[in-house]
């Protein structure tokens, strides 16, 4: 009896240090290619929620050279209601360039665009490109929405492309 018990214990003590050091790992990688990394100066982290049925999807993006650009892209659908893009950059003008594409359906539906407070109402229907030159604040973040939520199969990609002129 005492040999189970003993095989018990050392059991549970093996299963919560495999527990414990499989929660140590970083959501972030920063300066090494890992799953966290989809390509050079885009960190992506997703947040999510447990006890709602929500999921923001958060990247982060690194500001491109002059003449260069960087493209970074996600999905809306019924359980990611938010899009936020973190831009690390410094104090400028920007050119912003979005573009959707609508797995279904997606005309009764607009985008809401926020760019460091500022809202934009966008509706991919009518212009699958939504684009300008924006003066941004430093570390700007971006955020898509859509108006109304999403419905259960009503997916929506929307691609951001970041340039300075």
């Amino acid at each position: 009896m005492t040999r189970i018990i003993i095989l018990a214990l050392g059991v549970v003590i093996i299963i919560g240090a495999l527990f414990l050091a499989n929660c140590s790992n970083p959501l972030d990688t920063y300066g090494q290619d890992g799953p966290g990394q989809t390509g050079p100066g885009i960190i992506v982290d997703t947040v999510i929620v447990i006890d709602t049925i929500t999921v923001v999807d958060t990247v982060i993006i690194h500001e491109p050279d002059p003449g260069d650009w960087q493209t970074v892209c996600s999905i809306l659908r019924a359980n990611l209601n938010e899009i936020v893009w973190l831009f690390c950059n410094q104090e400028g003008l920007f050119h912003l360039e979005f573009a959707a594409t609508a797995e279904r359906e997606f005309s009764f539906r607009t985008l809401v665009v926020n760019i460091d407070g500022e809202e934009f109402v966008w509706n991919p229907t009518d212009d699958p490109v939504f684009s300008g030159e924006m003066y941004l604040q430093e570390e700007a973040s971006i955020r898509v929405m859509p108006n109304p939520p999403c419905l259960l199969g009503h997916e929506i990609e929307i691609c951001l492309t970041v340039s300075v002129p």
